[in-house]
């Protein structure tokens, strides 16, 4: 065409502006362009997922991607700082890192070789130094060791935590798996860094449940549409028995109960085993707290139900809300426990 318009005396450059401007040439180019693309993407995966394997972030076998420990343990630290950035009067509390469970209380004793300096009490120790050298008539202020004195501690209550996570099939709608994922790693990053002495475990549950590291939640993938609640609830009662402190569940869901003891039951019988178990909580002091994630009345009435039986709470949340949430109401409790000294 080119050619044909040149020896015909057409102007180059409106021959290369139509050429430009031709549908034909602009989809091989679009075209050629994604091919050339793919090729490079595929090749920059490798790359970085070969780099991830090395360092020991995950794992790759057979085919499949898994995400090792040390991996989890990064991307915790990442969505605890996502969420401290987002999580309003709570941000600074989420961000901290003192690792400190002890409140001070009004008694003080004299200081002690390896005690923090932290527990100081400034004011008693100036008394007292003051005091003594009045005794020995020194012309000149001087502290000695003997003259410290600091503050006697109380080792505040601690929590037991269950994360109960529905992985039915509903869970892959609107990303919920995703956040329920997220929130418990979030979490857990919070509590090793600021409230060790807790304990926190985590279940995963459809037609079964079961107890789970948190680097294996990273690898949970959606089940089926069955869902055994009451197996997922008693799995961390049956669990946690032993465990010192108080007791607190997070159940996030967001399916109807159908299931139960291996049987697909229905919803109203599935919903009265449930109703029994969370009496069982009221009965053995457990919190618990139902995070409902679907916005149909008849499930949000049985949430409520479920609160009320086991004498818990419920918690209402989109998906993009869950962590935040979550995290809120955990350091709520920590507040609550280092207040009265629950546990």
């Amino acid at each position: 065409m080119v050619l044909d318009g040149l020896l015909d005396g057409k102007d180059p450059d409106e021959l290369k502006d139509r050429i430009m401007r031709d549908p034909v040439r602009r989809d091989l180019e679009e075209r050629l362009s994604s091919t050339i693309w793919e090729n490079q993407r595929d090749g920059l995966l490798e790359e970085v997922l070969e780099r991830f394997e090395n360092a020991g972030y995950l794992s790759m076998e057979d085919g499949n991607i898994k995400i090792t420990s040390k991996g989890a343990n990064l991307l915790s630290r990442h969505l605890l700082r996502e969420i401290a950035c987002d999580a309003g009067p709570y941000g600074k509390h989420v961000a901290e890192e003192t690792g400190k469970s002890a409140i001070l209380t009004s008694t003080t004793r004299p200081y002690e070789l390896g005690d923090d300096y932290d527990l100081v009490d400034v004011e008693t120790t100036l008394i007292k130094a003051i005091e003594r050298l009045t005794i020995e008539k020194l012309d000149r202020f001087m502290l000695k060791r003997s003259d410290f004195m600091v503050h006697e501690t109380k080792k505040q209550g601690s929590l037991s935590i269950g994360v109960i996570i529905d992985k039915s099939g509903s869970m892959r709608e609107n990303s919920k798996l995703d956040a329920a994922i997220d929130t418990a790693m979030a979490l857990y990053e919070l509590v090793k860094r600021k409230y060790p002495e807790d304990k926190l475990r985590f279940f995963v549950f459809t037609d079964e449940a079961k107890e789970v590291e948190r680097w294996e939640i990273l690898d949970a993938s959606v089940g089926s549409g069955y869902t055994d609640i009451r197996a997922g609830l008693f799995a961390f009662r049956k669990a946690s028995r032993r465990d010192e402190g108080t007791r607190e569940a997070y159940l996030i869901t967001d399916a109807e109960p159908n299931y139960e003891n291996g049987v697909h039951v229905g919803f109203d019988a599935a919903a009265k085993g449930i109703i029994e178990e969370a009496e069982s909580y009221r009965r053995e002091g457990i919190m618990l707290k139902i995070v409902m994630l679907d916005k149909k009345r008849y499930l949000r009435e049985f949430a409520s139900l479920m609160a009320k039986k086991s004498l818990g709470k419920v918690l209402f949340v989109d998906p993009v809300d869950l962590s935040r949430v979550v995290i809120k109401d955990y350091l709520r409790s920590r507040v609550m426990i280092g207040r009265w000294g629950w546990g």
